[in-house]
């Protein structure tokens, strides 16, 4: 109920008899019958709104007392009988987190029947409580919430627990950090000694020797190896022609020789 500014009109009855009174907007005055004193009676009484409705639209009520007295002075409280506006209310729970890492707000969207109809913001100021109002005529329609940035590293959960009344819950889920295999860390300090220390030689410079030394021997020179396959052949092949030339040559030369010692 609420107090609303009003005028009486001319048919206030009482039980369908006409009652004196006068009224101030929102207080009145009236005299009750003789007829009636020590009874409880209803008063029936209709007034003009000057607040809270439009145009010329009226409302009743009933008023019950108890007539002690020739005349009543009272207040008159007037149900406005206009509907109010559906409101889709949104409440916000979080769980398992601190709340240092929790945002300031959240950004909710609202969609009916499936198409967003507006976005609502929660406040931690206000408990993470919010909503909207929704036309009455849309009241029985399909309703629904989603928040809109999830905050990282929590799942998230959207429950309607009654018709337009949602609760929206996340749950934070520690990140993992996987720590590198350990090592022995290298100094990155500079040594004062340097890592290696030259040694001194191991064998000691022998003195010359008066005596002369024996020749080296020169080493063999080796057979010649047989040309492998897809080696080229024709040097080869000059060389045993002239080796057969100086044989040839040699041998000519041994027989003549012999030939004058003979004459």
């Amino acid at each position: 109920d609420q107090m609303l500014n009003m005028t009486f009109n001319n048919d206030l009855t009482l039980n369908n008899s006409a009652v004196a009174y006068t009224s101030t907007d929102t207080t009145f005055q009236l005299t009750i019958p003789e007829n009636y004193r020590g009874q409880t009676v209803t008063l029936r009484y209709t007034a003009t709104v000057a607040s809270g409705l439009q145009g010329d639209d009226t409302v009743s009520n009933t008023v019950y007392f108890n007539n002690l007295h020739d005349t009543v002075l009272g207040t008159v409280t007037v149900k406005d009988d206009t509907r109010d506006d559906p409101y889709l209310k949104i409440n916000k729970h979080w769980y398992g987190d601190d709340e240092e890492i929790r945002p300031d707000s959240i950004d909710v969207n609202v969609y009916h029947d499936g198409e967003l109809y507006k976005t609502v913001t929660l406040y931690e100021r206000y408990e993470w409580m919010g909503g909207t109002h929704i036309p009455y005529e849309w009241e029985q329609d399909d309703w629904w919430v989603e928040e809109a940035d999830v905050p990282e590293y929590y799942d998230v959960d959207v429950e309607e627990t009654r018709h337009l009344v949602f609760n929206i819950t996340n749950t934070y889920e520690a990140p993992v950090i996987e720590e590198p295999e350990s090592s022995e860390p290298e100094s990155s300090e500079p040594s004062s000694e340097p890592s290696v220390v030259p040694s001194e030689p191991s064998v000691e410079p022998s003195e010359p020797s008066s005596e002369p030394s024996e020749p080296v021997s020169e080493p063999e020179p080796a057979e010649p190896t047989l040309p492998q396959t897809g080696q080229v052949w024709w040097p080869v092949i000059l060389l045993l022609a002239g080796g057969a030339v100086l044989v040839a040559f040699g041998a000519f030369r041994t027989i003549r020789g012999h030939g004058r010692r003979e004459r």
